[in-house]
């Protein structure tokens, strides 16, 4: 049986591994991620054939073991032929577990560090590396930082795990006990044992090694397994440690990649001491605060175009370094994108302030231009305007200053390669055309203006003869107040009384405007108290009539609303002061019959009303 079973491993497993160990297979670099897996699933596969070839061929051996004369027999052997059997499961199963860690440590450590003088071999494609390494690293750009990724971390984590998950798989592996055997096993227990009339054919034993083995495999928490290792114990606690130890000597030489790299960023950065990834949207708004010249926009857009064709030089697109081949293509694109934004951003800073000179230009001009088609109705507006024209040719002299500027960023622009829209283009030649447009039609305007000021004293005098006539119809329609004598028409009263204080004001505000016209003509202001004695004169009458109204309001809203909604208080209250009220006003206007039979009306209206609001409380 040992034999046999020794036999049965050395035919399919004497050689094997639980992991794909590189110095038994043909490989190329890969990434980790594919690296990990691929050994996951070298792994399961060892696993699978273990379970549907070796496992039911060991129970085949006991369903048709080879002839022996005693053993089979005496259950004191059987006993001790089942215990030797499992020991040699697990020696075999320690065996394939062994060398898988062994191997993959010593394929791993067979890797080593390289010298500066390699290192910089290795830059430039001139290295004879020994060996392929097996992993693929990527030097990339993440933000402001040069990154290796996947990171030393990562690398230490997922090969940890692929050994972890070894341990894992191991697992599981049920013992054989008699009592899972067919019936017609020699091995079977003595209740249980049958002797076949007929020898049991291959495909009967072959049938049922694979069902016994399968139902055991579905009952492993059920029944006792095979151990074959622990993630605590020392085989795989060394292993870890040497692969970590290993992966961590062979990343000096990616770190010194990205150390290169960081100082080609620093050294062919614009700003010095600061590296071309760390210039950022800070660093545009305080370019463009800083108001650079074209010259020195020039040179550092050179110097960052540059750097962008020079980046790809550093080194070549894949090193060789230890277990790792480095490719560097992502951090040459990143860092020249980079270079290539700045300098794109630079540009646009350019066009952008050429951009916003333009549209200032020409509003400026388009301002004038209104401003020179305006019809001034006021002799203010008109000694305003022509000042203003007078002093176009001073402002015509800076616009074209700025024109000039415009024409030089231009030309900037067109030297430099950049692009511009047509859009851009429609409004530099608008630009460039207000001059000639603008000259006479300002030199128009102003002859017009001359002759306007001729006619502005005729004008002045007729405003000030039609200001008066307002006035007095103002003041005459206020003395027709003396005659509101209606209580029914106290709302309207107050209208009248809103409407005239209306018009005082729109005279005191044409008042204002005379006066700034005679003053602009050298004459002496007119002066009018009219108008203020007329505001006080309505504001007594105002608030009488106000105040019939609101006592009015009240008496109607307490004999038609709800006796519950009174507040007892409040409406004595509010009766004693219009009864206060009332007879203030009879005295008031005692010798002025019209309003006083108003405020007689009132006086009466509260009296009828006293008793009820008296009864309510």
């Amino acid at each position: 049986m040992s034999l046999a079973l020794e036999s049965l491993w050395g035919d399919y497993y004497s050689s094997r591994c639980f992991l794909m160990v590189p110095s038994n297979f043909e490989y190329t670099p890969s990434s980790l991620d594919t690296y990990k897996d691929d050994q996951f699933k070298y792994s399961e596969a060892t696993i699978h054939q273990l379970k549907t070839r070796w496992y039911p061929a060991i129970v085949r051996l006991f369903l048709s073991p080879p002839p022996h004369p005693t053993v089979y027999s005496l259950p004191s052997a059987s006993a001790r032929l089942f215990k030797a059997i499992r020991v040699q499961m697990n020696r075999q199963m320690r065996g394939l577990f062994e060398r898988t860690f062994e191997g993959l440590a010593e394929f791993i450590e067979s890797f080593k560090p390289l010298s500066t003088e390699q290192f910089e071999l290795a830059v430039q494609g001139k290295s004879d590396p020994a060996s392929i390494p097996p992993f693929n690293i990527r030097i990339v750009v993440q933000g402001s930082h040069i990154r290796i990724s996947p990171s030393l971390e990562q690398f230490q984590q997922d090969l940890c795990l692929i050994l972890d998950n070894v341990v894992t798989v191991c697992e599981g592996f049920p013992l054989i006990e008699p009592g899972c055997l067919s019936p017609y096993s020699p091995f079977a227990p003595a209740d249980k044992a049958i002797v076949p009339e007929s020898p049991i054919s291959d495909e009967t034993i072959d049938n049922d090694a694979l069902t016994i083995s399968k139902q055991l495999f579905e009952n492993t928490k059920l029944i006792s397994s095979i151990r074959v290792a622990r993630s605590e114990e020392y085989t795989v606690v060394t292993t870890k440690q040497k692969v970590c130890h290993a992966l961590e000597e062979n990343m000096d030489g990616p770190k010194r990649m990205v150390e290169r790299y960081e100082a080609f960023c620093l050294d062919r950065s614009p700003v010095p001491g600061v590296p071309i990834l760390n210039l950022d949207s800070r660093w545009e708004s305080e370019y463009k605060a800083a108001r650079h010249s074209l010259e020195e926009y020039k040179r550092d857009i050179l110097l960052l175009r540059e750097a962008a064709q020079d980046v790809a030089h550093v080194s070549i697109q894949d090193s060789v370094m230890g277990l790792y081949n480095v490719q560097t293509d992502p951090v040459v694109k990143g860092i020249a994108m980079k270079c290539t934004s700045l300098a794109d951003m630079l540009l646009n800073q350019v066009l952008n302030d050429n951009s916003e000179e333009m549209s200032e230009i020409c509003a400026r001009f388009e301002a004038i231009s209104a401003r020179a088609m305006e019809k001034p109705r006021e002799s203010h507006e008109m000694k305003e305007l022509k000042l203003y024209l007078e002093n176009v040719p001073n402002e015509l002299a800076i616009l074209k200053e700025k024109t000039a500027q415009v024409a030089k960023r231009m030309e900037f622009l067109y030297e430099l390669g950049k692009e511009i829209s047509d859009e851009e283009m429609l409004m530099n030649t608008n630009t460039y055309r207000w001059p000639a447009r603008l000259q006479p039609m300002v030199e128009q305007a102003l002859d017009k203006v001359l002759a306007q000021e001729e006619g502005m004293e005729e004008d002045l005098k007729k405003r000030q003869k039609d200001f008066e006539g307002s006035l007095l119809a103002a003041v005459q329609e206020i003395d027709t107040f003396q005659e509101f004598g209606n209580p029914d028409k106290v709302a309207v009263y107050l209208q009248k009384i809103v409407d005239m204080k209306g018009t005082l004001d729109e005279l005191e505000k044409e008042l204002l405007l005379i006066n700034e016209q005679e003053e602009i003509f050298g004459w002496n202001p007119t002066v009018n108290p009219a108008i203020e004695s007329s505001k006080q004169a309505i504001e007594p009458v105002e608030a009488f009539i106000q105040t019939i109204l609101e006592s009015q309001k009240s008496l109607g809203d307490w004999y038609s609303g709800p006796l519950r909604s009174w507040n007892p208080e409040k409406v004595e209250g509010d009766v004693d002061n219009m009864t206060r009220a009332a007879y203030k006003y009879c005295k008031q206007y005692s010798d002025q019959p019209e309003l006083l039979k108003i405020a007689e009306s009132m006086k009466a209206s509260v009296a009828e009303f006293k008793p009820h609001g008296t009864c309510s409380s």
